[in-house]
């Protein structure tokens, strides 16, 4: 696993800035990280919410089912969070051309993509 690692750092870098062989390998990786970060932040915020609402009515000691319970409110939170960037990473993945670079500020690719669902209708 380590081998893999620093072979895909020397390939591509911190962030990409080298070219690998597909657009695809590039680009799926980026929107993956971003979708990543809220979907855990969802989680974790779910799941900790939860599990200490549990621990004010129950104690420290709590049943499996309050913590299976604040574990899949978590789930909820993830899914909730990440969606939309996941809808926006498949079609990032599935086009037939490489997305375009473009800034943060201008949103790049991935507020381009966004931008292009919604005028769509939401598909």
């Amino acid at each position: 696993m380590e081998t893999i690692r620093l072979a895909r750092w020397h390939h591509e870098g911190l962030l990409g800035e080298r070219k690998p062989s597909t657009h695809v390998e590039r680009h799926s990786f980026q929107v993956t990280v971003v979708r990543e970060i809220p979907a855990y932040a969802g989680f974790y915020a779910g799941y900790e919410t939860t599990k200490r609402a549990f621990h004010r009515r129950l104690g420290p000691d709590l049943p499996i089912w309050a913590l299976l319970s604040s574990g899949a409110i978590g789930g909820v939170g993830y899914w909730l969070a990440c969606y939309p960037l996941d809808v926006i990473k498949s079609r990032v993945q599935l086009a037939k051309e490489p997305p375009t670079r473009g800034g943060w500020a201008s949103g790049g690719y991935i507020g381009r993509e966004f931008r292009a669902i919604l005028a769509e209708g939401g598909r």
